[in-house]
């Protein structure tokens, strides 16, 4: 069986690789292109981040670790307040200033939060494996968010040679 599978693998491993690239490619061109993709895709990931951070919260709580609940709570509160200052008060979206002030605070969270619950969780959780789910979860979530803000970098980027381009 293992011969057959090492077979498979090799007759068939350079059209697979090929097929993922081009269904990634697909992706990514159907994400540039297309801005409701882009804002369904942004909310489903919001959505998953604040049902990580609540099912983080409600398991804290359960096994009465008090600095997870802290931190995820702080984290909560943190965002709700930073994304009500977004989608209420547009007087103060509408400034520059204020709005690289929050959305350089929101990014410094992104990144705090599973670094602390991965610190905080290894001295506070008793059971390896809780730990391990969490720290599995953390950092797919700092990967995605890695990814994220490299692809903001690209389109930044993208978007001053484009324009650079058409002043020549």
């Amino acid at each position: 069986m293992k011969i057959l599978i090492e077979f498979l693998i090799e007759v068939f491993g350079e059209i697979i690789l090929n097929i993922i690239g081009s269904i990634i490619s697909v992706f990514f061109d159907t994400i540039h292109s297309n801005s409701k993709v882009r804002k369904s895709i942004k909310n489903i990931i919001a959505f998953l981040f604040f049902s990580a951070s609540l099912v983080v919260l409600s398991l804290s709580l359960v096994h009465h670790k008090a600095t997870l609940s802290i931190i995820t709570i702080s984290y909560l509160l943190l965002m709700m307040v930073t994304y009500l200052f977004k989608y209420i008060n547009k007087n103060i979206w509408l400034n520059q200033k204020v709005k690289i002030l929050i959305s350089w605070i929101q990014r410094a969270f992104h990144y705090t939060f599973p670094v602390l619950l991965i610190i905080f969780g290894n001295k506070t959780l008793i059971d390896y494996d809780a730990y391990i789910a969490l720290l599995i979860g953390c950092i797919i979530a700092l990967v995605i968010f890695a990814f994220i803000d490299i692809y903001k970098i690209y389109k930044h980027f993208k978007f001053k040679n484009n324009n650079k381009d058409d002043e020549i």
